[in-house]
C-alpha cells in the first residue's frame, strides 16, 4: 500500500482516491495486517482526502472507527488544532460524536467559515454533530425563522439540532440550547397570536435551565463525569456563570425565576408546564398553526 506523504503538494484526483481506498481495502483483507503501518499511512492524508475516501468506500468509515491507533494519531491532530480531541456518546445512546466524525466535521466547518455561503458545508458539518457546527446552524436558524417563521424545515432542524446539543454536550450544549430557545420565546412574545409558542419554548428552556443547574451542581461536587468535566473546561474556558448564560441572567435562580413568571407556573409539577413540555418533545411546535 502506497503512502502519500506529499499529497498536501499536489492535486489528489478521483483516480488516486480510488486508488488509496482500493488499496486500504485490500491492506485491511489480510488477516495479519500491521495495524500501526496502516494508520501511520492513512494518517498522512489530509482530512479532505479521508472525507472524499468515505464517500467512495462509505464501508470505510466503520472500519476507520475501530481502528484504535488510527484514532489515536486523529485524537493527536485535533487536539493540536485546539479542538475536542475525545469521542462523545449521548447521556441517552442516541447520539454521538466520535473522532472520525470530529475530524470530518472540523474539514466542512472550516470549509463553511472560509465561505459562510457555501452552506452545504455548514449542513455536512452538522451530520458530524460537532458542537461548533450545530451552534452556528441553531444561530442562524433563529435569524431564518424570525425572518420567515412559517418554513416548517428551518423549525425542524432547528428542534434536532437543540435536542443534539443538550444530548451530547453535557452544561455548554444544555446551556446553548435554552438560550435559543429563550431568544425564541421572547420573539414570539411580540406575538400576540403565537403565544402558545412563546410558552412552548420557554417551557422546553426552562427543562433544559433545570438540566443545566443540576449538571453544574454535579460539577461542584465532583461528580460530573470525566467526559462532562472535558467538554466544560474546553468550551467555557474559565468564563464566570453570567457569561456561560448570555448575560441574561445572573445566576441559576434568576433564569429559574424568570421562566416560571412568563410560564405563570410555581412548579414543574403543574399539569400545564407538563403539557407545553409534551408539545415541545412532539414538535407541536413546529406546525403551531395548525396543532395548537
Amino acid at each position: 500500500m502506497s503512502s502519500s506523504s506529499r499529497q498536501a503538494a499536489k492535486v489528489v484526483t478521483d483516480a488516486d482516491i480510488q486508488r488509496y481506498a482500493d488499496a486500504i481495502i485490500a491492506y485491511k483483507n489480510n488477516a495479519n495486517y500491521d495495524h500501526k503501518k496502516l494508520a501511520d499511512t492513512i494518517a498522512k492524508y489530509l482530512p479532505s482526502t479521508i472525507v472524499r475516501i468515505i464517500k467512495y468506500k462509505p464501508e470505510l468509515a466503520e472500519f476507520f472507527e475501530k481502528e484504535p491507533e488510527l484514532t489515536k494519531r486523529w485524537s493527536a491532530q485535533l487536539k493540536k488544532k485546539n479542538f475536542y480531541s475525545g469521542t462523545i456518546e449521548a447521556v441517552n445512546g442516541n447520539d454521538k460524536c466520535s473522532v472520525l466524525d470530529r475530524y470530518q466535521g472540523i474539514y466542512y466547518y472550516n470549509k463553511w467559515k472560509n465561505s459562510p455561503a457555501s452552506y452545504e458545508n455548514l449542513d455536512n458539518a452538522c451530520k458530524t454533530k460537532i458542537f461548533e457546527a450545530l451552534v452556528a446552524r441553531t444561530n442562524f436558524n433563529v435569524t431564518n425563522i424570525k425572518r420567515d417563521p412559517n418554513i416548517i424545515a428551518v423549525r425542524e432542524q432547528l428542534h434536532d439540532d437543540v435536542v443534539s446539543l443538550s444530548n451530547l454536550y453535557w452544561l455548554p450544549g444544555t446551556v446553548h440550547a435554552a438560550l435559543i430557545l429563550t431568544e425564541l420565546g421572547i420573539y414570539y412574545a411580540a406575538k400576540p397570536d403565537e403565544q402558545q409558542v412563546r410558552k412552548i419554548y420557554f417551557a422546553a428552556a426552562l427543562e433544559l435551565i433545570l438540566t443545566a443547574n443540576k449538571l453544574t451542581d454535579l460539577a461542584d461536587n465532583n461528580e460530573l463525569s470525566s467526559i462532562g468535566k472535558e467538554l466544560t473546561e474546553y468550551i467555557y474556558k474559565g468564563k464566570d456563570l453570567k457569561t456561560i448564560l448570555g448575560g441574561q441572567f445572573d445566576d441559576w435562580e434568576q433564569a429559574k425565576l424568570f421562566f416560571f413568571n412568563q410560564l405563570h407556573i410555581s412548579s414543574t409539577s403543574d399539569p400545564h408546564f407538563i403539557e407545553l413540555l409534551e408539545a415541545w418533545h412532539k414538535n407541536t411546535a413546529l406546525n403551531y398553526k395548525n396543532n395548537l
